[in-house]
């Protein structure tokens, strides 16, 4: 699966044997900071995006915010 942006979900729980298991286009990400179901993703159009990942085969947008001075992680 090629992705052009975004973030990729992987299951590392075999560290030997890492597996795909979604991905979300959300641009070219700057950073990226995970907290419990959800991923804080920074990106290169500098707004701050919410990512739901609770069901990583189908991560959501849960919220965003445009940054209009920059965003740097």
């Amino acid at each position: 699966m090629a992705m052009t942006g975004g973030i990729a979900i992987v299951d590392i729980s075999t560290p030997s044997n890492p597996t795909l298991v979604g991905n979300y286009g959300a641009g070219n990400v700057k950073r990226v900071a995970v907290s419990g179901n959800y991923a804080y993703i920074v990106d290169q159009s500098d707004s701050l995006q919410i990512i739901d990942i609770s069901t990583p085969s189908n991560p959501t947008l849960a919220g965003n915010l445009d940054t209009s001075d920059g965003a740097y992680g």
